[in-house]
């Protein structure tokens, strides 16, 4: 089990900056609280994957919780990964933002940029995102904001997503342009808020 409270920490997760492979790992469990007044990266696993990264048969279930003036990235696996590689990897946790000004929020992964490879994962994750500003919220990746990712095999097969109060659904809120290929898969075919763009 993994429990920790953090504030005014910028990274945070089991490895707060991944430089190197992570592989068969369960985190079961979680109970990660963060707090802070600046931007912030939180992810069971690693806060921020850093180029080069792998992240291969991880396994979360429990809670990750913050809480930001300022802009936070979060998912249960990652708050950003880039230039990196994610595969085979599954989250039953459940995801929490509150209060900040903006916010990248998704069950896996809150961002994915730069040439990476994602493929094979699996969301049964609650998704909570309310921010003041400006947020996207996924089921399973938030943002994927680079034309060289290639997105692979990705289902949300249960859970629900709430930005700011209202229920969205679908993979991902926002693609710009990244190479989406194999099974793209979600349970639910509403999309509610004026916001949500698949």
């Amino acid at each position: 089990n993994i429990k920790f409270s953090i504030q005014d920490i910028m990274y945070a997760g089991l490895f707060s900056v991944l430089k190197g492979t992570a592989k068969n790992i369960r985190l079961v469990g979680v109970d990660i609280s963060a707090s802070s007044e600046g931007n912030i990266f939180i992810g069971a696993l690693t806060g921020y994957m850093l180029e080069g990264s792998v992240a291969d048969k991880i396994v979360i279930s429990g809670s990750i919780d913050s809480n930001t003036s300022e802009t936070v990235f979060t998912g249960a696996l990652a708050g950003l990964v880039s230039y990196g590689a994610v595969s085979n990897c599954v989250s039953l946790a459940s995801v929490n933002v509150r209060g900040s000004k903006s916010s990248i929020v998704g069950g896996l992964i809150g961002q994915v940029q730069g040439i990476s490879d994602i493929s094979s994962l699996v969301g049964v994750s609650n998704v909570v995102n309310n921010f003041t500003h400006m947020g996207t919220t996924g089921r399973v990746l938030a943002n994927v904001i680079s034309s060289g990712t290639t997105v692979t095999n990705v289902y949300s097969v249960s859970g629900s997503a709430y930005s700011n109060g209202k229920l969205i659904s679908g993979l991902n809120v926002s693609y710009s342009v990244p190479e989406v290929t194999g099974n793209i898969v979600a349970s639910y075919d509403t999309i509610a808020g004026s916001s949500s763009t698949i």
